[in-house]
């Protein structure tokens, strides 16, 4: 995936976004708060920007939980039809409740710091 630069102007945008749907989908991730996840994001362009790209090829990423040993903020596209150009459809409410009950050898746990 190519790396993108955001503008100031697309920064706001996509915090606002990401924001907004943070606050509509609570249930998606119980316990995380957005003050502190957002300003964990701000501060890593890479992962701004393959949020940027997913949102402009029709995505709606939301974070979905917080990797306990790593830190890191799991985010997945949450459209309700699968972006045109894409060859999977991730059902969230299916997905938090699958890998919430996942041992920590699962591929989910080892890739978490991709």
């Amino acid at each position: 995936m190519r790396k993108t630069s955001l503008s100031a102007s697309q920064r706001a945008d996509l915090i606002g976004t990401l924001k907004a749907r943070f606050e509509r989908n609570t249930r998606q991730h119980p316990g995380l708060g957005w003050i502190k996840m957002v300003s964990r994001l701000e501060t890593n362009e890479d992962k701004l920007g393959s949020l940027y790209q997913m949102e402009q090829t029709g995505g709606e990423p939301d974070v979905v939980t917080l990797e306990p040993k790593s830190s890191d903020y799991l985010f997945v596209d949450c459209s309700e039809e699968s972006p045109k150009g894409r060859f999977y459809i991730v059902n969230c409410k299916a997905w938090v409740s699958l890998t919430s009950s996942l041992p920590d050898g699962s591929r989910r746990r080892k890739k978490s710091g991709d």
